[in-house]
């Protein structure tokens, strides 16, 4: 040390100057003591040092950590569309809940956009009931026209077969010539024919009656379409039951005139001719049966556009659910509408989670884009410091040790954690095994990527012989070994030594030296084997 250099050279120097110049005030030569006319050997010389003892004390191993201060669960909230800021409500270092406002931009133009498709819609679904009215009214006129036409085509195959019949079987009773039995039964069946088409009669007048009240009851508005059709129905029906019946009471009589006058060769031709026309009749009446499978069909087509229209009504009236969402059926215009109520929705930024502003990229005024971040939130209880060891040291380093944690740009305060993984490297990381550190406490302060010290308390030894690190000759971290001075009486010995653990400025002795051995930690670089010193005044 150059201090200790210019200390010993003042002790060596002063005399001689001290001497000379009292013998320059006598002008007299100086005397040059016999002792200090020549050098004098290494040793003998006594250079001042400073020493430290030997101690016995606890220590605590240690492995020393840099790392940096990370996240588990951070988030940057971006805008998800365009606009002016109108607001930010949160500073850096605020904490802010899930679900909390955090920014809003200008929203006139989404609002517009949001009335605009909620009236579109409402007139989509307006056309939608109006189509489901008139799908109704399609649909009631093919199943009324179905019935009537099915009605109307089995009295007509009735009719002609009714016709057949007797025409048959006067031919018969003409072929066959007239019996007493047979006339006297053709009068009885004639009688009841008779009873018969008053009766048809009657109820011909009845369903007149009736389907000209319903009309009037249909203009008055107090009955549907359906029941005066129905009326209408029972009209047709009852005019083709009462032609039947006179044409059976017609056949009847003309049966019993036959039978009393008997058959002449032109009335069995006529009968045969009347046979042949009834059967072509009859055919006739079956071939009109397909008219009613085209009703059928007709009546499956309005029952097909009846459902798309109520699926189209019921697809346009939704309503919102709790969860702020709406149930029904989607269509162009619901589409258009959640479209605008979600852009809507976005010009308000709630806070994705609960935790610390840690960073505030915009203010109130500026204009974003879509995807421009703007907050970044952090939640501290999911901090945590990483760092990075060497093998030797990681394989030292268990899951549960305690750990203490200082930040740089936090120099006031200290953490306190415990070591939760650690990673062996991998061949994307690179060399180093990587430790996690959980913290105990946390502090609005801290924020991810600061950078940390610390050390890992691996065990504590109740009594290991120290010295300070200062005291060894020449020394690196990592040696295991080192020489030191130690006093003995007036004079150093250097000594060999092995050593343990290093815990900051002192270095565990575990052989080489014994408690209360005074080593030299100062002015070694001026020092021999057996080279005298002296130590400073107590």
């Amino acid at each position: 040390m150059p201090s200790l250099s210019r200390r010993v050279f003042a002790l060596l120097v002063t005399p001689l100057l001290l001497a000379a110049l009292s013998s320059g005030c006598r002008n007299t030569a100086p005397v040059i003591p016999p002792a200090l006319a020549g050098p004098l050997p290494i040793q003998a010389r006594a250079v001042p040092v400073r020493i430290a003892v030997v101690q016995s004390v606890p220590l605590q191993e240690q492995v020393k950590i840099l790392g940096t201060v990370t996240a588990t669960r951070k988030t940057l909230v971006a805008a998800e569309v365009g606009g002016q800021v109108l607001s930010v409500l949160p500073h850096e270092g605020d904490r802010v809940q899930r679900g909390e406002v955090l920014i809003r931009l200008e929203d006139t133009d989404a609002r517009m956009r949001v009335a605009q498709a909620e009236g579109d819609a409402l007139l989509a679904a307006k056309l939608a009931e109006e189509q489901v009215q008139t799908a109704q009214a399609h649909e009631s006129r093919a199943r009324t026209e179905l019935i009537l036409t099915t009605k109307s085509v089995e009295a007509g195959i009735a009719v002609a077969q009714a016709r057949l019949a007797a025409s048959e079987a006067r031919l018969r009773l003409l072929k066959a010539g007239p019996r007493p039995q047979e006339l006297a039964r053709a009068q009885a069946d004639y009688a009841v024919a008779t009873t018969l088409v008053t009766r048809a009669e009657n109820s011909l007048a009845y369903a007149q009656r009736t389907h000209d009240r319903k009309l009037l009851l249909l203009k008055k508005g107090f009955i549907s379409q359906q029941e005066a059709d129905t009326a209408e129905l029972n009209v047709s029906q009852a005019q083709v039951s009462l032609e039947a019946q006179r044409n059976q009471l017609r056949a009847l009589e003309q049966t019993v005139n036959i039978l009393k006058a008997g058959p002449r060769p032109e009335e069995v031709e006529q009968a045969e001719a009347e046979v042949r026309e009834a059967r072509e009749n009859v055919h006739s009446a079956q071939s009109a049966a397909g008219q009613i499978e085209q009703k059928r069909q007709d009546v499956a087509v309005a029952q097909a556009e009846l459902r798309q229209a109520r699926q189209s009504l019921v697809a346009m009236q939704w309503k919102e659910t709790a969860q702020g969402g709406v149930s029904g059926g989607m269509n162009p215009a619901r589409a258009r509408v959640e479209l605008a109520r979600e852009a809507y929705r976005k010009t308000t930024i709630h806070a994705p989670l609960t935790g610390i502003v840690t960073l505030r990229r915009v203010e109130p005024g500026e204009s974003v884009v879509a995807g421009s971040p703007l907050l970044e939130i952090v939640d501290p209880g999911s901090l945590y410091v990483e760092a990075t060891l060497a093998d030797r040291e990681a394989l030292k380093v268990r899951v549960g040790q305690s750990v203490e944690i200082a930040v740089q740009a936090l120099p006031a305060q200290r953490f306190t954690g415990k070591v939760a993984e650690v990673v062996p490297p991998t061949a994307s990381q690179g060399q180093g095994f990587r430790v996690k550190v959980l913290l105990d406490h946390s502090s609005t302060l801290l924020r991810s990527g600061m950078i940390t010290t610390g050390s890992v308390h691996l065990g504590k030894q109740p009594a290991a012989m120290v010295l300070p690190v200062a005291a060894l000759l020449a020394d690196s971290p990592e040696a295991m070994e080192g020489d030191v001075y130690v006093v003995e009486k007036e004079r150093v010995r250097r000594h060999h030594l092995r050593l343990g653990l290093r815990v900051g400025e002192q270095a565990e002795v575990v052989s080489g030296l014994n408690v209360g051995d005074r080593v030299v930690i100062e002015g070694q670089t001026l020092l021999v084997d057996g080279q005298k010193v002296t130590l400073p005044l107590p």
